[in-house]
């Protein structure tokens, strides 16, 4: 938003683009001396009131006198469009006229200021127009004593809010003047009042409106209410018909066909309905009453009167807390007569707590058994009363502790439990998850105790709540249990490779913690080949065989964990090695190559052999029990190290029985529970019924424990032999 000043600023910016503005970012003016500022000094502009003659003058300083004051006008505007009708600007800033009817709206007009010399200024201000602040009329309505009596001021004209102030005369007694608009209150006497009422609006300069009023209170028989004050059964009652205005004496009757509460009657002379109820419940009766003028008012009302129980206490026990928390409770309460006040009458509340209203209420500060009797009054004279005897159990705030960050073995016992503190025992403890596989959690001892049957990790949150009523609470957060699972080498045999071939053979590990530390003893690797660890602590073989043979060596393992859960295993392997006119491709079925575990390098056609005649095809044997999940991957090129040639094309990964018929079971990826194994393996087929990328899971088909031995073929997507074509394969989950 914009103030005068910046308003000012773009405008003479727009319409004097040749003249230097002051404070606007121009210069000076020239000359020999120096040149005092021309600033505008008018900073408000009076309202103008319609059919008003109306004068102002604006006023600056500084500069070269004399000034010449005009309308700044925006493109397209005129000097009507900017000022009220009937106002205009004269060259000495005088702004004068008589504003017209109609123009009930705020003006926001740009003026402009010359000095002699040149200089300029200018300014935006707000102007006002309104119309004549004017009282709407003169009349009130009649009021009646004893009557609730409102009635509302109405003016036009003026800048709202209007107020209103009393000037002379003065109210009926019980009446008095909201400033805001409105006379209310309930009339004590009758009679006729004057008095003058001025309105003020709110803009300066104010305007102002007087109106002198007439107000006439009445002193006709009227009845003030027609329900009675509540009775209690079988209390005393004593209550007036609720009368006022006419003659003094009054006449009240029964009407025919109604009846009072059983146990009350009416006095016909002094209007009084008494006795002592003697039942409960909702009553309606027709009362009439007569007044002694000469000519006498007769008036009928309808009366309702409810009859009901003395005061009872429904709350039989307030609940238990713990130091320092904040402590509400409700006692509920029936019948009676509202309002109601609670007061200890023996023992005492827990320190910090007390009574507002029927609300127990505070911060508890002291342990203990407080034991106290309340009494609850109503408000009926007398009051009828209840007492209910309390007891309030304050306790120190429940803790709940317990281990942190416990990692154990696969196969190691464990137990903890989660001690508490506070609240009132005995206590139960809960876990928000089941217990990891063999262990169990008791609630009643907030026990965590078992031995892991496999690997596993949980965090659960332990809670625990007291014997309180309602319970009190406490919670931890921090606990988790990690077990370690096994350190197993699922690679149990080697396939079978040719002197002079590149050799690169990934063994399988898992379990334990990373990095792993491997070593080979007893037995070597075949002479040209070596043992070697990569950063992530996983081993490989990779080399050359240069001498034929079969080579038997324990291949072990050591993880990266220390002290009780530092694991090590090791796994006898066997591995031949063939002269390369011994080797027969693994192209078919049966001359298949068995494998276990294991990521390898191979080729289609070993990359060193020219040749690029016959099938291009891999076939490997492997075996699992049946519905169990192998994953299988191939990958064109090496994950581990860049081959001769680079191949980027797809390869395919078929699973096939003895016969080559295709199985259906697989799925793309790795599996979740619960997933239903029914695409068939295979990847790269047009069409979405097919898996795409060569990586997925196949599940074993049978039933029973004997293993299913099948067969994975890799071929390359071109279609044929090429010597570049090699690829990483992996398997997991086999025998």
């Amino acid at each position: 938003m914009t103030g005068p000043a910046t308003r000012w600023c773009l405008l003479a910016a727009t319409l004097l683009p040749a003249l230097t503005l002051l404070g606007c970012g121009g210069g000076s003016t020239g000359g020999g001396g120096p040149v005092t500022p021309l600033t505008v000094t008018t900073t408000s502009l009076p309202k103008a009131v319609t059919i008003t003659p109306y004068t102002t003058k604006l006023q600056a300083t500084g500069g070269t006198p004399p000034y010449t004051w005009t309308l700044a006008l925006f493109p397209g505007q005129t000097a009507a469009s900017v000022l009220p009708a009937g106002l205009a600007l004269v060259s000495d800033g005088t702004i004068s006229g008589t504003a017209a009817p109609g123009c009930y709206i705020t003006w926001f007009p740009q003026f402009a200021v010359r000095d002699a010399a040149g200089q300029t200024g200018g300014v935006g201000l707000e102007l006002d127009c309104v119309a004549p602040l004017t009282f709407s009329s003169n009349l009130l309505p009649d009021g009646n004593t004893a009557i609730p009596y409102s009635a509302l001021f109405n003016t036009q004209g003026g800048y709202p809010p209007i107020q209103f102030a009393l000037t002379s005369g003065s109210l009926p007694p019980g009446v008095t003047l909201d400033k805001t608009q409105a006379l209310q209150g309930t009339p004590s006497a009758p009679g006729k009042y004057a008095f003058t009422i001025q309105a003020s609006d709110t803009k300066t300069p104010t305007l102002t409106a007087s109106q002198a009023f007439t107000l006439t209170i009445q002193n006709n028989l009227v009845f003030t209410g027609n329900n009675l004050p509540q009775g209690i059964v079988n209390f005393s009652y004593s209550q007036p018909v609720p009368v006022a205005g006419g003659t003094l004496p009054y006449h009240f009757s029964i009407l025919p066909q109604s009846v009072l509460p059983a146990g009350l009657s009416l006095d016909g002379s002094s209007g009084l309905i008494s006795g002592k109820p003697s039942a409960t419940g909702y009553s309606t009766f027709w009362v009439q009453v007569s007044d002694s003028s000469p000519q006498p008012a007769t008036i009928s009302e309808y009366l309702t009167l409810t009859i009901n129980l003395p005061v009872s206490i429904s709350t039989t026990t307030l609940p238990d807390s713990a130091r320092g928390f904040g402590y509400s409770a409700n006692l509920v309460v029936f019948d009676g007569v509202p309002p109601y006040t609670a007061t200890v009458t023996s023992g005492a509340l827990p320190d910090g707590l007390s009574f507002a209203g029927l609300n127990v209420t505070g911060s508890s500060t002291k342990d203990g058994l407080f034991k106290f009797t309340v009494k609850v009054s109503d408000a009926y004279s007398p009051p009828s009363t209840a007492t209910q005897d309390f007891q309030i159990r304050i306790s120190d705030p429940m803790t709940l502790t317990g281990p942190t960050q416990v990692t154990i073995l696969y196969n190691q016992s464990y137990s903890t439990t989660f001690p508490t503190t506070g609240g009132f025992p005995p206590y139960t403890w809960s876990i928000d998850r089941t217990p990891p596989p063999g262990f169990t959690f008791d609630p009643t001892t907030g026990t965590l105790r078992g031995t892991p049957n496999g690997p596993s990790f949980t965090s659960p949150n332990i809670g625990v709540h007291d014997s309180s009523s309602p319970p009190l609470t406490a919670s931890y957060y921090s606990f988790s249990l990690d077990v370690t699972p096994k350190l197993v080498i699922y690679t149990t045999s080697l396939p079978t490779v040719a002197t002079a071939s590149t050799v690169f053979l990934r063994p399988l590990v898992m379990g334990g913690a990373a990095n792993y530390q491997w070593s080979i003893s007893p037995g070597s690797l075949p002479p040209g080949t070596s043992l070697n660890t990569s950063t992530n602590g996983d081993a490989f073989v990779s080399g050359s065989p240069t001498t034929a043979g079969v080579y038997t060596f324990t291949l072990n393992v050591s993880d990266g964990n220390t002290g009780s859960l530092h694991q090590t295993t090791s796994q006898q392997l066997t591995w031949t090695v063939k002269d390369r006119g011994q080797m027969a491709r693994n192209d078919t079925i049966a001359q298949a190559t068995p494998l276990s575990n294991i990521t390898l390098l191979a080729s289609i056609s070993p990359f060193s052999d020219p040749s690029s005649a016959g099938p291009d095809i891999d076939v490997y044997s492997m075996s699992a029990a049946p519905g169990s999940v192998v994953q299988v991957y191939v990958a064109a090129n090496n994950d581990f190290m860049q081959p001769p040639e680079i191949n980027s094309l797809l390869p395919v990964l078929e699973i096939v029985d003895s016969s080559g018929t295709r199985y259906q079971t697989c799925v793309p990826g790795s599996s979740l529970p619960g997933t239903i194994y029914n695409l068939p393996c295979i990847n790269g087929l047009p069409g979405a019924t097919y898996i795409q990328q060569p990586y997925y899971s196949f599940q074993v088909p049978g039933t029973g424990s004997t293993p299913v031995t099948f067969y994975v073929r890799v071929s390359d997507g071109r279609g044929d032999a090429r010597p570049d074509f090699i690829y990483t394969f992996n398997v997991f989950g086999v025998n």
